[in-house]
């Protein structure tokens, strides 16, 4: 499994590293797709055993419109699992799920012909539902920022990989928990 493991990851690299045959003009826009693990703070994680959930960005898209200066938007999902109580002996299993839909800022930095470095900040509506003994739906104002690479492997297709940090204040008035998301991406990108 390592094995197997280290022969993807050394293709993986060597597809970024290596320029892309078709070195054309700069592309201005991109819509993009991603998977990857995610990581929830808050929500009294203390009390709950957290699991890696799994996010993905069912839509990325940003344009730049002068000067590495543009717009970002993202539509993407996470889901995990909680335990509550790990210690007794009926433990209690819960299911979060959390949605956003987010628009802000980017700046896009160009390192080559066919690589870029994207900076974001959005801001948007961040939806946390939860189902388990008792089922929860909030949805909050939220903030996110976020950095990408972006590597061209042809004329109108990318490879990416992102960070994104996701804040919430909370979701109760009662003066609940703040939550964090942190999502590491990878996916492809349709250049435009």
């Amino acid at each position: 499994m390592l094995f197997k493991s280290c022969i993807a990851f050394a293709v993986f690299f060597s597809i970024l590293v290596t320029p892309a045959k078709a070195q054309v003009k700069s592309r201005s826009g991109y819509i993009g797709v991603g998977v990857g693990p995610s990581f929830l703070t808050g929500v009294d994680v203390a009390n709950k055993k957290t699991l890696v959930g799994l996010h993905i960005n069912l839509l990325d898209a940003g344009y730049v419109f002068y000067k590495g200066l543009g717009v970002n938007a993202i539509w993407s999902g996470a889901g995990f699992v909680h335990e509550n109580e790990p210690d007794a002996p009926n433990v209690f299993r819960s299911e979060v799920f959390i949605g956003t839909l987010m628009l802000g800022p980017m700046y896009s930095l160009d390192l080559s012909e066919t690589a870029n470095l994207r900076f974001m900040g959005r801001v948007g509506p961040l939806t946390i539902k939860e189902q388990g003994v008792s089922n929860s739906e909030h949805m909050r104002l939220s903030w996110s920022i976020a950095t990408a690479y972006q590597k061209r492997i042809g004329e109108r297709l990318a490879l990416t990989v992102s960070a994104n940090y996701y804040h919430s204040q909370p979701y109760d008035y009662s003066g609940g928990e703040s939550i964090g998301l942190i999502n590491v991406t990878g996916g492809i990108a349709f250049l435009l």
